[in-house]
């Protein structure tokens, strides 16, 4: 496997999977009820256990099995997204710094109607799956602009390990 996965059955367990699930507890909060959510690098798909099942696709290079997930390559600047439902929320949870480049990306999140919620390291790490890391500014910078406002940001861990940065339409 070329990729970072959570292994449920060994890492993620404890202040791992308390952290992460408090990011998605956050980002849930922004998904009103009737409000489609985004789901972008999703995993292992855990993470829809905080939204409405029926108002909650999930993507990502190698999905879980079902119908509330769907393969999505990032990387694939050739890829249409035309196929995708009019969402109100888009989530990237530790998926950004994943990424080269970033572009793709940025441009489906910014196709929300409404909120863009994403969350990455901010601190300069050593993990060997991270293609690239970002500081605060860059990623104010990559997600402001075009109808986009930064809304809040709330940084995790002891020396502000993660941030998690909210932007709203405009």
């Amino acid at each position: 496997m070329s990729y970072e996965r959570i292994d449920e059955s060994k890492q993620f367990d404890g202040a791992v999977r308390d952290s992460h699930e408090a990011r998605y507890r956050l980002a849930a909060g922004f998904a009103m009820p009737n409000k489609f959510v985004l789901d972008a690098g999703c995993g292992v798909g855990y993470g829809k256990q905080f939204f409405n099942e029926h108002l909650y696709l999930g993507i990502d290079k190698n999905p879980p099995a079902g119908p509330r997930f769907r393969k999505v390559d990032f990387e694939d600047v050739g890829q249409s997204y035309d196929w995708l439902p009019q969402f109100d929320v888009f989530i990237g949870l530790e998926i950004i710094e994943h990424l080269y480049p970033v572009g793709h990306f940025i441009e489906l999140a910014k196709k929300a109607k409404k909120w863009i919620i994403v969350s990455t390291p901010i601190v300069p790490n050593s993990n060997p799956f991270h293609k690239q890391q970002f500081t605060e500014d860059m990623m104010l910078a990559m997600f402001t602009g075009n109808g986009w406002t930064h809304y809040q940001t709330f940084t995790q861990g002891e020396g502000r390990t993660y941030g998690i940065f909210i932007f709203k339409r405009t």
